[in-house]
Order: structure tokens, then sequence, then C-alpha cells
């Protein structure tokens, strides 16, 4: 199946089928390099760009059941916006991928430089100070997400002209937000802040104390933790559970501002009672169909059979996961927190921080870096088929500071 002009084989890229009002097929790159808009074969006139004429699914259709099939060029349908399936190719617009990035950007390019200048002296004061961190920055993690597709990187050399041309356009177009530091973010801590006396005076401080909070630390089951949760929960983004509960976590998990979250559980406290006598369907309620979205989150000694229940709702958003051990808790295979990752379909997942997760990888840091080290690394790789593109394992002691910079970074 040759284009009659060039005679060269169709294909779902530059030679891409396309078919003429007069009812000829030629492929896209003969008909861009035209001088006219005529037909090669029988000069009738055609009025849209070569992009825009109707595809012949007939011929695609033909290549994509060809068992020699060599070209394996992906094709992009307009209509579902997302790479074709078999369906699309016979019933949709499709496009070869390369063709269809040259339709989207057609007089694009050509425009860019000067828009860039444009956008540059436009800047407000908030845009500019956003554009100058951008390209003081030696690297900067990337997550794009629109709809069901999330795409996440890292862009490494801040330095190229393109790169600053990226960045420059982020900080004008993206309405970006600066998230703060913890140094400057409203902290306070249950245990050591607020006075565990009943008297009228003590509770009136408490409660001044609370009000405002973006950071709320060592929350408990007592009345004092609920207290400190009902007054923060208009302004709280940032908690720290312990000893927790299945009723705590349902409360917390409400609260529709929660973006960052460490559970702590030891054996014995209610966390591990419940989740072991409940009914996965019973475990659910309350975890899964909740307003919070979380982007951090650190389980430090929990069941894993909370889990499943716990991690999906947060499947779109979820950046930074870390799964802590501890001392009470067993351990997972490799297989079992493969498939619990699988399970829950992280979309969003940036980083996956293990401490002492794994069964049969030493928790000694010296006996881990001088025996387990290269089973550590080949464990953590497999664990990448279960998270999307870009994404990373670490391993608290053979990633050190890496690994501990998302452990601390609460």
């Amino acid at each position: 199946m040759d284009c009659s002009i060039c005679m060269e084989s169709f294909n779902q890229a530059g030679h891409l089928p396309k078919v003429m009002p007069c009812g000829h097929t030629v492929c896209l790159g003969c008909l861009q390099r035209l001088g006219d808009k005529k037909c090669p074969s029988c000069r009738q006139e055609f009025q849209v760009a070569p992009a825009s004429l109707p595809n012949n699914f007939n011929v695609l259709q033909l290549l994509q059941d060809r068992p020699d099939r060599t070209d394996k060029t992906p094709g992009w349908c307009s209509r579902c916006c997302a790479l074709a399936t078999p369906r699309c190719w016979v019933q949709h617009d499709v496009l070869g991928v390369r063709a269809a990035l040259e339709h989207l950007l057609e007089g694009a390019l050509p425009q860019a430089a000067g828009e860039l200048e444009r956008l540059k002296n436009q800047l407000q004061d908030k845009e500019a100070a956003h554009a100058v961190a951008l390209l003081s920055g030696k690297s900067w993690d990337l997550t794009l997400r629109c709809g069901s597709h999330v795409l996440s990187g890292k862009l490494q050399d801040t330095k190229d002209a393109s790169t600053k041309a990226l960045l420059i356009l982020a900080a004008a177009k993206g309405e970006l937000k600066a998230h703060t530091n913890n140094i400057y973010t409203r902290s306070l801590d249950v245990v050591k802040d607020l006075s565990p006396s009943v008297r009228a005076e003590d509770r009136a401080v408490n409660v001044e104390m609370i009000r405002g909070v973006q950071r709320l630390l060592n929350v408990s089951t007592n009345a004092i933790s609920f207290e400190a949760l009902k007054i923060a929960e208009p302004t709280l983004d940032q908690l720290s559970l312990c000893e927790a509960s299945l009723h705590i976590l349902r409360v917390v998990l409400a609260m529709p501002r929660l973006k960052r979250l460490r559970v702590s559980a030891c054996r014995g406290n209610d966390l591990h009672g419940e989740v072991a006598s409940v009914a996965a369907d019973s475990l659910s309620e309350g975890l899964t169909d909740v307003p919070a979205r979380l982007q951090w989150l650190d389980l430090v000694s929990c069941p894993f059979g909370l889990m499943p229940a716990l991690l999906p709702a947060h499947r779109l958003t979820l950046e930074v996961l870390q799964l802590d051990e501890g001392k009470h808790t067993q351990h997972m295979s490799c297989h079992q927190l493969f498939a619990l990752l699988k399970r829950c379909d992280l979309r969003a997942l940036r980083r996956l921080v293990l401490v002492d997760v794994l069964a049969d990888l030493s928790a000694n840091h010296r006996v881990h870096m001088s025996r387990d080290k290269d089973e550590c690394s080949r464990r953590r790789s497999t664990l990448l088929g279960a998270l999307p593109a870009g994404a990373a394992v670490l391993c608290w002691m053979c990633d050190g500071d890496d690994a501990k910079r998302y452990k601390e970074d609460f």
C-alpha cells in the first residue's frame, strides 16, 4: 500500500494516508509539499490544510492488521485526546503522533520568540518572582495533570535556552502558587504546647493557640486532640497522628484542606485491632469517598491491611508515599507490595520511600550496605513496574540524604 505520488509505503506518521474531496488518497507528506491545494492526480482543489483532511481509515486498518507490519508509530486520536486504540483507527480521526504534533504546532513556533519577549515584559511582580525562582533552581520536579492524564518528570538543565523559555511560560501562564516552607508555617504540638488542664482560662488559652494553625503535631485520641482538630480544621493542611484509630482517621480525612498526613500506630493500639477485625467493606467507609486529597503521606507502623482502603482516594494527587515498618508490624514481600501498588493505581506518585519495609533485608545499616544493597536495588527496580513513568523508589539506607529529605520533609 504505497502513495501513488512518492511511491513510499503509507504509515501512521509522515506518510499518513489522506483522502481528498475528489476521493483520491495521497500521503500527508506529499500534500504538505504541494505548491497549491490541488489533488496531484486530478487537480481538483481542496480548501483545508493537508493535516485536517480525513484519514483513509480502510488503509489504516489494513496497516494495523498486517502480520508483517514493521511501522510501530503510535497514533493520536483527536476525539479521545489519547493514544489511538484499534477502535479509534476505524471510527475516529487519527493522526500519527508526529503528524499530530505538527498539526497542533502549526504556525506556533515562528511566533514563539516574539511571544516570549512580550510575556517577559508583561510579567506582574508576583509572576516575575516565580520566574526568578524557577530560573535560579538547579532542577525542578514537574507534574502535569489533565483529567485522567498525569505526566511527571524532572527538568534538570535550567541553563538550557529551551528550558528557560519553558520556565518563563510556566511563570506567566501557569497561575503558580508558592507553597510555604515549614519554617514559615504556623505549627503546634498538641503534647508539648497545649495545657491538659480543664480550667476554663487554660482551655481559652488553648483555643487561641490552636486557631489559625496550619500544621498540627502529635494528635491522638484524647479529648484535647479532638478539640484541637475541630478548632484548627478551617486552616489545617498538615497533620501528624500518633496512636491513630479508624475513627480519628475518618475525622481528619473529612477535612478538605488537608494535604500532608503522617499516621503512626503501634502494635496493640486501636488501629491494628480495628483493621484486623473489620470487614473490608466496612473498613473502606469514611476512607475512600473523602473530601481530603493528600499529596504527601507517611505511614509508620501501620497495618498493611489499611492501605488498600486508604490509598485509592488519593491516587490522582498523592506525590510522595513513605512506608515505615517501625518496630511493630510485619515486613512485606516485594510481591505483596507490588500487588498493593498496582491495585491502588497511584498515578501522580513521584517518590516511594521505604524504611525497613521489605522482608529479608537487614535493618542494620552496616549489614544492609555490605550484604543487601544489590538485592534492595533489584527489588526497588521491580517495584517501578507498579508506578507511573518517572517515579522513583528510594531506600532509607541505600539512598541516604535523598530518601531522608522526603522522609523528614513534613
